[in-house]
């Protein structure tokens, strides 16, 4: 039954603990974020000393820096409590035990640092600190679950802003701005092109990842071709009548048609031919 696995489960825990980790005070950390309101929190949870803190972050905050933070909150907390000289930091994070344990790789990320110094910190006054990792939602630690619970209640908080200004990842300011150019940018196309003629207007309705031709194995002479075309700038006469080069518009089909790239490539009959052997192939 449920009841029996969880107890199972937690025996196994708490006898790795006591194994790994004996005499060590726990200290659980979470990151929460909501993909969908894009809201971001942190918890830190040490039932020893009643410590049950839930932090409301900055949207920006990737998942990744949320646990960071967390991490961080735990070791200042230790720190605090300098008279006790071993702790077992757990957390359900692999990305962020991983980044600590090759700190050379990462050291250009501020919160990665910062850990890093209150690690010396810690050793200077002799504190023993270990990580220890446990999967999340597995039903394996008290623990775990309330710091989950904990981070998840403060994705519902304010954020004081100007308290995380030095705390912040570079990564975390470029991916925001990044989204929020794109936003716009998607925001303004799908405004313009709904007002828009264009036959790129019309092909492209939303502003791709990556361009047409990626990954594509064909000679440059031809993307060159298919930028022009889709950009409604070929040789066909609406848009040499509109560059000035020619003096009416029409097709010379029958010189009443306007001579569109898609009359050109789809209905015009002087192409027929052309056109049966393109869609054979």
């Amino acid at each position: 039954t449920y009841t029996e696995n969880y107890k199972t489960n937690y025996n196994i825990f708490n006898s790795i603990l006591e194994d790994k980790f004996p005499q060590s005070i726990q200290i659980f950390t979470d990151g929460s974020k909501d993909p969908t309101k894009q809201s971001t929190g942190a918890a830190v949870f040490c039932p020893i000393f009643q410590l049950a803190n839930s932090i409301t972050l900055p949207n920006y905050f990737s998942i990744f820096s949320a646990e960071i933070y967390a991490i961080t909150e735990a070791i200042k907390f230790i720190i605090s409590k300098s008279s006790y000289k071993k702790w077992v930091i757990i957390t359900d994070s692999l990305s962020s035990l991983q980044a600590l344990k090759n700190i050379n790789k990462h050291c250009q990320q501020y919160n990665i640092l910062n850990v890093a110094n209150l690690l010396l910190e810690a050793q200077k006054e002799e504190i023993l600190i270990d990580f220890m990792f446990v999967k999340s939602h597995q039903d394996i630690s008290e623990g775990n679950q309330e710091a989950d619970l904990l981070a998840k209640n403060a994705l519902t908080g304010n954020v004081d802003y100007p308290s995380f200004r030095n705390t912040t990842s570079i990564f975390d300011i470029y991916n925001n701005i990044k989204v929020s150019l794109v936003r716009d940018w998607e925001t303004e196309w799908s405004n313009k092109r709904n007002n828009s003629t264009s036959f790129f207007a019309k092909i492209v309705k939303k502003i791709p990842k990556k361009p047409w031709f990626y990954n594509l194995n064909v000679p440059r002479q031809q993307i060159v071709l298919g930028c022009r075309l889709r950009s409604g700038h070929g040789c066909y006469p609406t848009h040499l009548y509109r560059i000035g080069v020619k003096t009416l518009p029409f097709c010379s089909c029958d010189n009443a048609t306007f001579g569109t790239l898609e009359h050109i490539i789809f209905d015009c009959p002087l192409h027929l031919i052309s056109r049966q052997e393109l869609f054979l192939e």
